[in-house]
């Protein structure tokens, strides 16, 4: 399944970065895949006030991911930061001045927290008008691997053996910390 998301960033900004607010249709569910949209693919999202980035703002914009254990409802729960995807990376739609992927920017059904989510600037925005940040997250309600497990390490999926292993690393490190 798919669902649109669009943040206009205002004119005259100048922030580092933007927080990303909670994408209520999207709680709970697995991210399978993300693409981003530029002026020069797509100048007019719908549903936005303002025109889409332009391929050169998409270069200076970066993506920060949370990523978070689905089954640990906790207070306790440590996520894991996925940090710096070049939105630039996330165009998939080819366009006269703009690269692109020739496939989908996947990822292997991860659960995202979108509120501690947020666009990065490389260089705080210098725009004296409006511009859309578009994207289409492709995401389904069902935890299951779309690529078998191979040796404890997901196939393909690095990030799956790192959050395994940061997360480990985190209780451990709690665990040290706590003096238990």
């Amino acid at each position: 399944m798919i669902q649109s998301f669009v943040l206009e960033v205002p004119a005259d900004t100048g922030v580092q970065n933007i927080a990303i607010p909670d994408i209520s249709f999207l709680r709970g569910k697995f991210v399978t895949g993300i693409e981003a949209y530029c002026f020069e693919t797509v100048p007019n999202f719908p549903n936005a006030n303002s025109t889409t980035a332009t391929a050169a703002q998409l270069k200076n914009i970066f993506l920060q991911l949370y990523i978070k254990d689905p089954t640990n409802s906790a207070q306790e729960d440590l996520g894991i930061y996925v940090r710096n995807i070049a939105m630039i990376d996330l165009l998939n739609v080819a366009g006269t001045a703009a690269p692109f992927r020739y496939e989908q920017y996947e990822l292997d059904n991860l659960y995202i927290q979108w509120d501690k989510c947020a666009f990065i600037f490389g260089t705080a925005p210098n725009n004296n008008t409006a511009f859309t940040i578009a994207m289409n997250i492709y995401y389904s309600s069902s935890p299951t691997r779309k690529i078998g497990e191979i040796a404890g390490v997901m196939d393909n999926s690095i990030i799956d053996w790192l959050v395994s292993k940061v997360s480990m690393l985190e209780a451990y490190i709690k665990k040290l910390t706590s003096g238990k």
